[in-house]
């Protein structure tokens, strides 16, 4: 199953979005099996890694954000 998944969520060649796509099912199901501190984490985890993609996207466009 996990190679099933790997497979679907990078089938585009676009990691982000098959990272993104990864963590959020992650985030599903950990909660879904009342797991929901390991959920809060892969939460925070994601939201870490979207901020990062976001700042990185914007100095590649030469506006720089805020890095507080």
């Amino acid at each position: 199953m996990k190679s099933a998944l790997k497979t679907v969520a990078f089938a585009q060649n676009d990691s982000p979005t098959g990272i993104v796509a990864l963590l959020e099912t992650a985030i599903e199901a950990l909660d879904a099996a009342g797991q929901h501190i390991p959920a809060a984490l892969v939460s925070s985890g994601l939201h870490a890694y979207t901020r990062d993609l976001n700042r990185a996207a914007q100095v590649r466009s030469g506006r720089r954000g805020s890095f507080h």
